[in-house]
């Protein structure tokens, strides 16, 4: 039984990682600057010469802006969330007895820490306007 020990938590850990990943390569991939000036532009194209549709579409500006804003930082809040917990609980499996576990949990630090400085990083380039 004490050879278990530690290979629940590197279970949870690899599943959660596995959709932290998956979230980094969509954030990775996808601009904020570029679907807040997609949108922009489209509601410009939209509104020309139209006062009520200008009216609406700025109402409906506000909602859809929000709807981005949220689309990026909901899953940055959830990665960086995830891997604060998950890194002390990846941690404490280096002192296992199993072989294969602490070499596990060296590589589940690894893509952990990764994850939080892509978290940070992403959030300054879309507060400088780059991301």
């Amino acid at each position: 039984m004490n050879n278990k020990k530690g290979l629940a938590s590197s279970i949870v850990i690899s599943v959660f990682l596995t959709i932290i990943l998956v979230i980094i390569l969509i954030l990775a991939t996808s601009s904020f600057k570029e679907a807040m000036d997609n949108f922009i532009a489209s509601s410009q194209e939209q509104n020309e010469g139209d006062a009520g549709a200008q009216i609406a579409t700025g109402f409906a500006a506000i909602f859809v802006g929000f709807a981005i804003i949220l689309a990026f930082f909901i899953p940055m809040a959830f990665i960086l969330v995830t891997s604060i917990i998950l890194l002390p609980i990846s941690i404490r499996n280096r002192q296992v007895e199993t072989k294969w576990i602490r070499i596990l949990s060296y590589v589940f630090d690894g893509f952990l820490g990764f994850s939080i400085l892509f978290v940070i990083a992403k959030f300054i380039l879309i507060r400088a306007g780059l991301g």
